[in-house]
C-alpha cells in the first residue's frame, strides 16, 4: 500500500482569506475551498507556478469531460472518468465537435458564477486515488519504479543519485558546486517533510537542468532541461485561489488542430507509459499532458527514512518540441535565424529586465503585428470577460535563471515580476486602442533610454578615453540605473489608466515625465563631471566635451519626444 496520498494529506501551500496565514492543504481541500483561499505560497514562486500547472491539469481534464453539473457533455467515451484510450476521432460525431466549444464555455460561466468548483473534481481524484501515492512501488507519483528505469538503460548503466539539496531551489546545490549561503545547514541541507518533497520533485520536474549523467535521450534528442524552465511562464492573479485557477483554466484551445484533443494527464499513464512517449518522441497535443510533463524519470524508495536525508534516483529524458503553439502560458518570439526560423518558440524572461518592457510581446495580437504571437491566456481572458465583470488583473512573470554554462544549466536564481492592468488594457481589440497606444509609448521609452541616453553615455565615454572593456560596463551599468529609475514611475503611470481617460493626454502625461527622469539622471552625470571633461578632445575638426555632448543630446530628445509641455 502505498503511502503519503497526495489527495487527502496536506501539502499546498496557501494564505488562507480569513486567517490571513499560511497553512498547508490537500488536493481535495483546495479544490472544495479554493475560495476561500488568497493565493498559491510555496517556497518560490517557481514552485508555485510548478504547482499552478498541476491544479489547471486537474481542471483541464475534468471539465472536458464533465460540466460544471457533473453531468457528462455526451455519451462517447471521452467522458469516462477513468477512460484511458488514445486520442478520439472527430468525425465520430462532427455535429457534437462543433457544439463543443459552446458547451465548455457554457461550464466556465457556470463555475464562476457559483464562485466554486463542482464535487465532479473531487470525485475524480477519488476515482485515480490510486496513481497520487508519493511512495509507491507501483504507481508513485510523478515517478517511474525502479525497475522499469533499470531495464530502460543501456546495460552496465546506472541512474544517477540526487541529494535533497539538489531538488529544493532556494539552495541549488550539487555534488560538484557547495551553495554557500544556503538557507539550511549542511547537516539540514538534504532533509524534508514529505509535503516539501512533494512540491520539490513536482518543481524539479520542470526546472531540472542538465547536470545530472544517466539519460534516455539518444539520436538527435536533446534532454530536458525542464519544459517551464526553458518558456517565460505567465499567469493572471485574480482576488482568491478559485479566480486564479479560472483565470488560467483554458476551457478549450483556439486552435483547431487541438482543442477536441482528450485531455490526458501523467497520472493517466503508467510511469513507463510516459517515459516511452517521451523516448519515441510522440508529440503532445493536450494541455493536462502539457502541464505535467516530465523532465525525469525520477525514483523514490518507498521504503525510505523520511525523517532522514532524502535521496532519489533520476534519469534525463528526451525535451519535447519547442516550436509547438500548444503553450497558452508564456510570451513568444518569432525566429530570425537557426533551427526555428521563421516559427515562433517561447522566450523566457530576461534578468532584471522589468516586465513593463516587454508590454508588446505580451499583449499585442498576432493580427496587429505578425512577429508577436499574443499568450493564449490573455486570448481567453478577452472570450470570458463578458462574465467576469470590469476588474483590475494581476499579471504574473516567472522564468528560472540558469548558470550560463551550456553543459549544466543549472538553475540558480529566479525571474520574477508582476504587473496590475486595469482589463481594458489587457482585452481591448481596437486597431488604435490601449494597447497599441501604450505600446509604442513603451518602445519610445526604450528607444530613449537605448539610443538617445545611451548617445550621450558614450560620447561621455569617448571624451574620458575609456578603454572599451570599460566603456562598456561603464554604459550598461547608467542604462540600467536609468531603467530604474524609470520603472516605478511607468507602474505608477500604467495602473492609473482608466477607459474614460483621453489616450492622448494620457500618452502626453508619461512623456512629460519621462523626459524629467531622463533630463535629472543626464543632469547628474554631468555634475559629476571633471575639468577633463569640459577640456574635452578634438574629433573631425570639433571640440567634443561635456557642454557639446549634452547640448547634442537636449536636441535628440526633443526631438524623439516633441512639444509635451
Amino acid at each position: 500500500m502505498g503511502q503519503f496520498n497526495l489527495i487527502d494529506e496536506p501539502w499546498i501551500s496557501v494564505i488562507d482569506n480569513t486567517t490571513e496565514e499560511q497553512r498547508l492543504v490537500s488536493m481535495k481541500d483546495l479544490f472544495i475551498n479554493a475560495q476561500d483561499y488568497r493565493c498559491l505560497a510555496g517556497d518560490t514562486e517557481t514552485q508555485n507556478f510548478s504547482v499552478l500547472r498541476v491544479l489547471l491539469a486537474v481542471l483541464q481534464t475534468v471539465f472536458s469531460r464533465y460540466d460544471a453539473e457533473g453531468k457528462p457533455y455526451g455519451e462517447l467515451k471521452i467522458n469516462d472518468l477513468m477512460q484511458q484510450t488514445s486520442d478520439i476521432d472527430r468525425d465520430e460525431d462532427e455535429e457534437y465537435y462543433d457544439s463543443y466549444p459552446e458547451a465548455m464555455d457554457n461550464t466556465w460561466k457556470s463555475l464562476w458564477t457559483k464562485k466554486r468548483f463542482s464535487p465532479i473534481v473531487v470525485e475524480y481524484l477519488d476515482c485515480w486515488k490510486e496513481r497520487f501515492y508519493l511512495f509507491d512501488k507501483k504507481f508513485p507519483f510523478y515517478q517511474v519504479p525502479i525497475n522499469v528505469i533499470e531495464k530502460s538503460l543501456p546495460e552496465g548503466k546506472s541512474p544517477s543519485v540526487i541529494a535533497g539539496r539538489f531538488l529544493n531551489r532556494t539552495i541549488s546545490e550539487s555534488g560538484n558546486k557547495i551553495a554557500l549561503f544556503a538557507p539550511r545547514t549542511s547537516q539540514t541541507k538534504d532533509l524534508m517533510s514529505e509535503a516539501e518533497l512533494v512540491r520539490w520533485l513536482i518543481t524539479y520536474q520542470n526546472y531540472t537542468g542538465l547536470s545530472d549523467k544517466a539519460s534516455l535521450v539518444t539520436g538527435k534528442q536533446k534532454p530536458s532541461k525542464g519544459w517551464i524552465f526553458d518558456i517565460g511562464g505567465l499567469y493572471l492573479e485574480g482576488n482568491n485561489l478559485f479566480e486564479t485557477l479560472m483565470l488560467n483554466y483554458l476551457p478549450y484551445k483556439k486552435a483547431s488542430k487541438y482543442w477536441w484533443k482528450k485531455q490526458q494527464p501523467c497520472w493517466e499513464f503508467t510511469g513507463e507509459e510516459v517515459i516511452n512517449r517521451l523516448i519515441k518522441g510522440r508529440p503532445i497535443y493536450n494541455l493536462a499532458e502539457l502541464y505535467t510533463n516530465w523532465s525525469r524519470a525520477v525514483y523514490l524508495n518507498p521504503d525510505m527514512d523520511t525523517n532522514g536525508s532524502i535521496f532519489c534516483s533520476d534519469v534525463k529524458l528526451p525535451s519535447i518540441a519547442h516550436d509547438s503553439d500548444l503553450e497558452p502560458m508564456t510570451i513568444w518570439r518569432r525566429n530570425k535565424t537557426g533551427d526555428f526560423k521563421d516559427l515562433f518558440t517561447p522566450q523566457k524572461h530576461e534578468p532584471e529586465q522589468a516586465m513593463w518592457r516587454s508590454f508588446g510581446l505580451i499583449t499585442l495580437q498576432t493580427s496587429q503585428d505578425e512577429n508577436h504571437r499574443q499568450p493564449e491566456i490573455l486570448q481567453q481572458y478577452k472570450r470570458v470577460k463578458k462574465y467576469s465583470g470590469n476588474r483590475w488583473i494581476r499579471m504574473h512573470a516567472v522564468s528560472m535563471q540558469d548558470d550560463g554554462n551550456a553543459t549544466s544549466w543549472l538553475p540558480v536564481d529566479e525571474i520574477k515580476d508582476s504587473l496590475n492592468l486595469n482589463d481594458i488594457v489587457i482585452s481591448d481589440e481596437n486597431p488604435d486602442g490601449w494597447v497599441i497606444r501604450i505600446n509604442e509609448i513603451v518602445e519610445l521609452s526604450k528607444k530613449v533610454v537605448d539610443i538617445t541616453y545611451y548617445g550621450l553615455l558614450k560620447d561621455i565615454a569617448e571624451i574620458r578615453n575609456m578603454d572599451p572593456k570599460i566603456s562598456n560596463g561603464y554604459i550598461s551599468r547608467e542604462k540600467q540605473l536609468m531603467y530604474q529609475r524609470l520603472d516605478q514611475p511607468f507602474r505608477k503611470w500604467l495602473e492609473s489608466l482608466s477607459p474614460s481617460d483621453k489616450m492622448d493626454d494620457a500618452m502626453k502625461i508619461w512623456k512629460k515625465e519621462l523626459r524629467s527622469i531622463v533630463l535629472d539622471q543626464a543632469q547628474s552625470l554631468v555634475k559629476q563631471s571633471n575639468g577633463r571633461d569640459f577640456i574635452g578632445k578634438e574629433v573631425n575638426g570639433y571640440v567634443k566635451n561635456i557642454a557639446t555632448v549634452y547640448l547634442s543630446f537636449m536636441g535628440r530628445l526633443k526631438q524623439i519626444l516633441g512639444e509635451v509641455d
